[in-house]
């Protein structure tokens, strides 16, 4: 069955997910004896201030430039009802499992004022090996993510700075190549800037490759969510990317999503691990079919 959503330009989408990246274009090294590691000098004179401006620069590259794509998703998805001396007098953790296969599809729409809209589909092919049409709301609830390759990662750009706190980790001058550490977490109420959209407090962190200055892993906490009608807990999840080729261009991608959701009682808890591959250009084919009789002698 499909499904899909449309997001537009915002400083996040809720507290959906959202993976992006950017283009990526390098050029040919300089000769052996001019050649000098970029890392050197990079993690030597970076701050808090220039790494968001590139980060926040490779966000709008990747709005830019990103086609309507589609690639693999294969999500396994658990359930577990913790025992408790009310609940069950076996002690066994009652789990139920769901391997769903589903292909995702990206489509990007430009408006007349120039702004982007991205929509995501999501067709279930497969539950447990058989072919379905099931509502996949009703396969993944409550942990089913929307505005993964959105908007999300705004939050670790100057925009997203008047409503989360950051902090970076020491930058070691001897070791150039190890990832840059960021952490966040929500301003309190009074401190966010004026146009903050309603944020839960949650808290989180980023890592950032010191040469191509792209996420490459970003996770986020976000305490008593609500997780379904009446139902408030935990919520964590955390998202890896990893740089992809479509039409000559390098794009950031995700390749895993892992989200646990568990509820402030402690005996619900929903899973589910899922991963991206195969991505492809998404191409629209039309041809004109004659009416019947049409054509025909």
């Amino acid at each position: 069955m499909l499904g899909g959503r449309t997001f537009r330009r915002s400083l996040f989408v809720g507290v959906l997910i959202c993976a992006c990246g950017a283009t990526s274009g390098r050029g040919q090294a300089p000769a052996r004896s001019e050649y000098r590691d970029p890392r050197a000098s990079m993690s030597s004179d970076l701050t808090l201030d220039s790494i968001l401006t590139r980060l926040q620069s490779s966000l709008l590259n990747y709005r830019r430039a990103v086609p309507d794509l589609f690639c693999n998703e294969r999500l396994r998805s658990f359930k577990e009802n913790v025992p408790t001396v009310q609940s069950t007098s076996d002690g066994v953790v009652r789990s139920d499992e769901t391997v769903t296969e589903s292909r995702f599809r990206l489509r990007k729409e430009i408006r007349s004022d120039g702004d982007i809209d991205f929509t995501e589909y999501r067709e279930i092919r497969e539950i447990d090996g058989q072919p379905t049409n099931q509502d996949l709301g009703k396969v993944w609830r409550p942990v089913l993510l929307y505005g993964v390759f959105s908007d999300g990662l705004d939050i670790v750009t100057h925009a997203g700075h008047g409503c989360f706190e950051f902090k970076l980790h020491p930058i070691r001058k001897d070791h150039p190549s190890e990832r840059i550490v960021i952490d966040f977490k929500t301003w309190p109420e009074k401190d966010r800037a004026h146009n903050c959209p309603q944020l839960e407090q949650s808290y989180g962190r980023v890592y950032v490759d010191p040469v191509s200055m792209h996420i490459l892993r970003m996770e986020k906490n976000t305490p008593n969510h609500e997780l379904l009608p009446g139902v408030r807990g935990l919520w964590t999840w955390s998202a890896d990317y990893a740089p992809t080729t479509l039409a000559s261009k390098v794009f950031w991608m995700p390749t895993a999503i892992y989200s646990k959701s568990t509820a402030n009682n402690r005996i619900q808890v929903w899973t589910f691990d899922a991963t991206y591959s195969d991505y492809r250009l998404f191409h629209a084919d039309a041809r004109i079919v004659p009416l019947s009789g049409e054509g025909t002698h």
